[in-house]
């Protein structure tokens, strides 16, 4: 796919019927071209370091990609961490879940398979609502709107997509939940502001 996008700044073989289709797949029928993120990355890859090095071809991205993904993932990683238990908890925490064998089992470099979005994107959504959590409502929504964005992206980049996405929007409400009953409980007015703020956030995103 990397290859053929590269090759025709499109996805796809050749064009059948006026339809394009990759014909590499499915015998003489081939499939439907369409959009898939992760050769698109590649790409974006081998564009970005080949002025660099000009012996850096689509094979060497393919091989690179999964781990510069990973790497990647540890900054969005971090600063949820440091929300939660600090500077010194999260950088113990990105350590510790960017070196857990079940992850690095399925992001190894030469792996050229797509399981990494699953971790960088989930883990970009968490990091801006969680950061947009108790803000003002101009910064919630707009924390509230990239996480919906990056949760669009998502959504093309892997069919399973809404597992995340419900994971992530639940853990947020159930985080607004646990303030509102922390404050109930220690006695603190909630404002009409309180309850504007969370309830835009949900609902942006």
């Amino acid at each position: 796919y990397a290859k053929w996008y590269q090759k025709d700044n499109q996805f796809g073989t050749e064009e059948v019927d006026g339809e394009r289709r990759f014909m590499l797949r499915n015998g003489r029928f081939g499939q439907p071209a369409r959009f898939i993120m992760h050769p698109f990355l590649i790409n974006i890859l081998h564009d970005t370091w080949k002025p660099f090095n000009s012996d850096f071809n689509i094979e060497w991205a393919s091989f690179y990609i999964t781990v510069v993904l990973i790497a990647l993932s540890a900054i969005p990683l971090f600063f949820l961490s440091k929300k939660i238990s600090g500077t010194t908890g999260a950088f113990i925490a990105t350590i510790l879940i960017l070196t857990a064998i079940p992850l690095v089992g399925r992001t190894l470099a030469g792996s050229s398979d797509d399981d990494v979005l699953t971790i960088i994107f989930p883990f970009i959504m968490m990091s801006l609502l969680f950061n947009g959590i108790g803000k003002k409502i101009k910064t919630s929504a707009i924390m509230a709107g990239l996480a919906g964005l990056t949760a669009s992206l998502f959504f093309i980049s892997w069919s399973g997509w809404w597992y995340g996405y419900l994971l992530v929007l639940g853990s947020s409400a159930l985080y607004i939940a646990y303030e509102f009953i922390r404050a109930l409980l220690e006695k603190r007015k909630l404002t009409k502001n309180d309850w504007i703020q969370n309830s835009t956030f949900l609902a942006v995103f």
